[in-house]
């Protein structure tokens, strides 16, 4: 009974080893947190240190908790020692996406199938440089795959799959309220299945598993969360109702509407693309549920997220993991086609093997080639703040979250008017400008455009410059004095 467990987890185990080997050895590859990764970085060091959900000195109640979470249990795990130690749990939840394809693959595929959909994950280059980032993407492409595909197997093997679905559907919410979809997929899932077999189907519907495993798996994770959201704002849904005006409210560009479907060949290279589609394309033809259900949840994402004009590649990737379903489906049924047994084994694994060259040649050109912005002036900054300032001085920056997670220090939010501002420096040491943050107020990017090489020479005055990036330290006294005839309306 030993042998063929082993025999069936072993390209798993290997495919881990590879994919977790180069994951690390790549953490350190995007050399600063943007503005998302560093709030998720900040709130999880707050929990670490017993300080509260929060980011500098404001209480986060936006930012859904099993990231953050996740951040806290490796901090304080490995020690706070930088962007590396924070960004594990993404190493860790690229490798249990790769894992739950492979799981649910084995079940209903065969173990050639289940690699073959493993591999699909592990080279697509979308994910494999989400696996260095320090953002919810994996966590919930781990937990929403889970949901959608364990939903297929309680009705196709056994009620209990709909409480592992219900829970993987809870812990997707923790993480980002995209999770919503479930419903949209899940209404499709069962009008599919009422038309597959209406009988069965509402048997299951009508069962007690499947009536109370939302309230048994999803109420008891998700209640704290949104009860913690009521008494903080007033609102339990407040997180979900930002959220949902968020990229509606991008009105700095306008995309095509096919702007995803033209984004997949890169995120995905071509052969899984082509192969995936395939395989997805013969689940819907022969009715196979896993596939069914994939098809419906991949068509959900993308046509959700189609309709608004602002789209980014990343908002799509939670369709990519049902692809890597596609791939293994095409696979097992090329290796029981009527082909040669020499043409089962090398089309896949040339496919594979193209899909893996090309996959890195787009990974390894991303990790190089992409330089985050500020990159490395404000580091310096940062690092002088650390080294060279009392830990107590409190710092004022429109980079609030990098602010706040690289400075270590007591940090705020700059204010949008110039009285605010004059408000606070009565509580800050320290200003922080830039020319690189987008929500740089214009006050002070009038001040930063009105320094003089002599400005360099004031103790008052720090100035960092790497071209094109520049960050300023100002002393809050010289900031006022600068401010003050703007705020009486003064030139």
């Amino acid at each position: 009974m030993q042998r063929p467990a082993v025999a069936d987890w072993a390209p798993l185990a290997t495919l881990a080893l590879v994919l977790g080997a180069f994951l690390v050895l790549h953490i350190s590859s995007f050399e600063m947190l943007v503005w998302d990764e560093a709030e998720y970085a900040s709130i999880g060091r707050s929990l670490a240190r017993g300080e509260g959900y929060r980011v500098g000195d404001q209480v986060e109640y936006l930012r859904p908790p099993v990231l953050p979470f996740s951040i806290a249990a490796s901090l304080l795990a490995f020690g706070e020692n930088g962007d590396a130690i924070a960004k594990l749990p993404s190493v860790a939840y690229t490798l249990l996406l790769v894992a739950a394809v492979y799981a649910f693959l084995l079940r209903d595929g065969g173990r050639v199938a289940a690699l073959a959909g493993a591999v699909a994950v592990a080279v697509s280059p979308e994910l494999a440089v989400c696996g260095v980032r320090l953002l919810s993407e994996m966590p919930f492409m781990v937990f929403y795959s889970t949901a959608v595909l364990a939903f297929a197997f309680g009705f196709e093997r056994h009620p209990r799959w709909f409480y592992v679905s219900w829970l993987a559907f809870a812990l997707a919410l923790s993480t980002r309220y995209t999770a919503l979809l479930f419903a949209p997929t899940v209404a499709i899932a069962i009008g599919f299945e009422l038309m597959r077999d209406r009988r069965h189907a509402l048997a299951l519907l009508r069962s007690r598993r499947f009536l109370v495993a939302p309230f048994v798996a999803a109420l008891p994770l998700l209640t704290p969360w949104y009860l913690r959201q009521w008494l903080g704002t007033g609102d339990p849904l407040s997180g979900i109702r930002y959220a949902s005006n968020q990229i509606p409210s991008y009105v700095s560009a306008s995309m095509p509407w096919h702007f995803y479907l033209s984004a997949l060949p890169k995120a995905l290279t071509w052969p899984i693309l082509a192969v995936g589609v395939a395989g997805l394309l013969h689940a819907l033809a022969t009715r196979r549920r896993l596939g069914v259900y994939s098809a419906a949840a991949a068509f959900v994402v993308i046509a959700w997220h189609s309709q608004y004009d602002y789209k980014e590649v990343r908002l799509m990737l939670p369709a990519l993991p049902f692809f890597a379903v596609g791939v293994g489906f095409a696979t097992a049924a090329w290796r029981t086609g009527r082909a040669s047994a020499w043409e089962r084994r090398a089309l896949p694994a040339t496919l594979l093997a193209a899909a893996a060259l090309l996959g890195y040649r787009d990974i390894h050109a991303t990790l190089e080639g992409e330089i985050a912005l500020g990159e490395p002036s404000f580091l310096n900054a940062m690092e002088y703040v650390r080294n060279r300032l009392p830990a107590d001085d409190a710092l004022i920056a429109a980079a609030f979250p990098q602010t706040n997670w690289y400075a270590d220090r007591p940090t705020r939010r700059t204010p949008p008017t110039v009285d605010l501002l004059l408000e606070e420096l009565d509580s800050v040491e320290w200003v922080v400008i830039t020319n690189f943050e987008r929500s740089e107020p214009d006050y002070l990017r009038a001040i930063y455009e009105d320094l003089r090489w002599s400005d360099r020479f004031r103790e008052e005055v720090q100035i960092f410059a790497t071209s094109p990036f520049q960050t300023v330290l100002a002393r809050s006294d010289w900031v006022r004095r600068k401010l003050r005839p703007a705020a009486s309306g003064e030139r």
